[in-house]
């Protein structure tokens, strides 16, 4: 038996000799294989570097001098934003985090749920590309202004807990020195959804310049004694201001008159969503001619003077589902702009006549009421000043009644231009037809095509070539109909198709009614 044990203990010491031996070459040869191993992972690191910063152009370099994406598909620019260049931190592929604040919360924290910050400026140091701030409800003092962007599918991201239960303040930075709430200078891929900004006296909402992917929804812009132009975006692109609620006029803005409650300068590719200016005898919106490729849909310009829109020199623009009323109205200039899309939209109870050509623009499919004419043609509806129409004015529904002459009475928007099947397809009016900018979100229009009006999506308009490039293949015939659903024998006239849904905007504000003082035209 000690005999057996002996061996078994000589076998064990062998094999551990054998498993500690040097390879061939000794100590030197071991340390060489593992400095290769460890040259072809730095190798195989900044490959994946290269790689990735090839992906990530510095910013405006892919689309200097462009309109948009020629294939329709939607373009996404921008590099990174503080940091060395060509450097990137190890944590760009760390997982993504979410991080609290709380008023009761300390800045000492870790900024975890059980230890959330206090304040933003200690979040705005922290955050990092792919974090979420979840702000619990509570008032915070301090303004959104991140340290770094956000990247490609990483944004940093800014979120009420709640809708409703957020306010921003400001505090001493929005009062002495007039910053605004928002205030992102040199940034991309930043998201704020939720949040209510009510600044000090001279404070301002909402700052944005030189920024790209920014997208801004569900907030409130509260308080009266704040400072001029207190939205402003100057050489923005791809961004989305989606559901904003302005619940009053600034002081400011009714005593100076001159200045606009939102102004966009330089900026391209993005859209507006879901606004409505309240009445306050001055302008709502004013954009310059560098400005190119924006949406405004769902919005409400009330009150003369409301809105200074006017289209970029090289980009495209669409208004649809808006709202133009009690002294407002869109302007000769915008009506004029060739580049510009006017659909399905409301004008009401104005004392201001549009009249004159329109250009190259695409107006059509609108309802005018009280508020002076619009170009021939278009399928748009000049109802007349009783309203019979309509279904209920008393309402503020402006949708047309089944028994209106309107209905059935319009003609398709355009017709193919020869026979043929594939994916493009020649068109007699091009130009009325949207293809979505190139905006992340945005999509193009759903048509029908030829007899069997089959929808398909369009994901390019081209005017030069006179063409739509659609997203499946279809089939047609000469003059045959290229047109939006409709419902019945032929489309409606004015911005409503009835028995189809609320094609027109989805409501009208309450503040407009039916201005018996209005100067019938």
């Amino acid at each position: 038996m000690i005999r057996r044990i002996g061996i078994l203990l000589s076998v064990l010491l062998l094999g551990s000799a054998v498993a500690v031996e040097p390879p061939p070459g000794g100590v030197a040869a071991s340390g060489a294989s593992l400095l290769a191993a460890r040259v072809k992972k730095d190798h195989e690191a900044e490959n994946a570097v290269a790689a990735m910063r090839k992906k990530r152009e510095p910013k405006n370099a892919e689309h200097a001098g462009q309109d948009r994406p020629r294939d329709g598909g939607p373009r996404f620019g921008g590099g990174y934003r503080g940091w060395f260049d060509g450097w990137r931190p190890e944590w760009r592929w760390s997982w993504r985090r979410v991080r609290f604040l709380s008023p009761d919360g300390s800045d000492q924290n870790n900024g975890s749920r059980r230890a959330p910050w206090r304040t933003l400026a200690a979040a705005n140091a922290a955050l990092r590309p792919g974090d979420t701030l979840m702000l619990l409800p509570g008032e915070y003092e301090g303004v959104i202004a991140p340290e770094v962007s956000g990247y490609e599918g990483e944004p940093i991201r800014y979120l009420a807990y709640r809708t409703g239960t957020v306010t921003l303040t400001g505090g001493a930075a929005a009062k002495t020195g007039g910053r605004a709430l928002i205030d992102l200078r040199n940034r991309d891929y930043i998201q704020v959804e939720g949040v209510r900004l009510e600044p000090p006296p001279g404070g301002r909402w909402i700052r944005l310049d030189d920024c790209e992917e920014c997208y801004f929804t569900g907030i409130v812009l509260a308080g009266e004694k704040i400072g001029a132009t207190p939205v402003e975006c100057r050489d923005v692109s791809f961004f989305r201001f989606d559901r904003i609620r302005i619940t009053v006029w600034p002081e400011a803005q009714r005593e100076g008159g001159a200045a606009p409650l939102w102004r966009l300068r330089q900026c391209r590719i993005g859209a507006l969503d879901g606004i409505q200016f309240p009445d306050g005898g001055g302008f709502a919106l004013e954009t310059d001619r560098a400005c190119g490729d924006l949406v405004l849909r769902n919005m409400a310009f009330l009150g003369r003077g409301a809105c200074g829109i006017c289209p970029g020199t090289e980009g495209d623009m669409l208004l649809e589902r808006c709202v133009f009323a009690d002294g407002a109205a869109p302007g000769a200039v915008l009506l004029g702009w060739p580049n510009l899309i006017f659909r399905n939209n409301l004008l009401l109870n104005s004392d201001r006549s549009e009249d004159g050509e329109s250009g190259n623009a695409a107006i059509y499919s609108n309802t005018v009421y009280r508020a002076g004419q619009l170009p021939a043609g278009g399928n748009n509806l000049v109802a007349p000043d009783s309203g019979e129409c309509f279904r209920r004015m008393s309402l503020r529904n402006y949708q047309l009644r089944n028994d209106s002459a309107a209905v059935d009475a319009g003609d398709v928007v355009s017709r193919a231009v020869g026979a043929g099947a594939g994916r493009k397809i020649a068109v007699s009016r091009p130009e009325r037809f949207y293809d979505g900018f190139g905006i992340p979100g945005e999509e193009g229009d759903l048509v029908w095509v030829g007899q069997d009006r089959l929808p398909v999506r369009v994901i390019y308009m081209d005017r030069a070539a006179r063409t739509l490039t659609l997203e499946t293949e279809v089939r047609w015939e000469d003059a045959d109909a290229v047109t939006f659903p409709y419902h019945g024998t032929a489309p409606d006239l004015g911005a409503y198709e009835a028995g189809i849904g609320a094609t027109g905007p989805a409501l009208v504000p309450t503040e407009v009614g039916i201005a018996s003082s209005a100067q019938v035209l």
